[in-house]
């Protein structure tokens, strides 16, 4: 899991990594399912206000360097260039 924030945003992201450590029997399908089962049974507690976006588009004027190279290393698939956005 990629976990970052970005300025001018008050929201913390996290971006689930395309490949996963050989030593970890997981997968991308896993983790949402985890994180879904923790947001259905603590509703007050870390995870009360949290939102799921697929398709979504962030200029690339907010992410630093250092982050893009991390986010085309980690999560590629799920990080693809257009343009001016990511």
């Amino acid at each position: 899991m990629l976990v970052f924030t970005l300025p001018g945003f008050d929201r913390v992201f996290k971006v689930i990594k395309d490949k996963f450590a050989p030593q970890k029997e997981m997968s991308a399908a896993h983790v949402r399912a985890c994180y879904q089962l923790v947001k259905e049974h603590d509703r007050v507690g870390r995870m009360a206000d949290t939102q799921e976006f697929e398709n979504f588009v962030l200029e690339k004027r907010h992410i630093s360097p250092a982050l893009m190279e991390l986010l085309l290393q980690e999560a590629a698939e799920k990080s693809p260039i257009l343009v001016s956005r990511l």
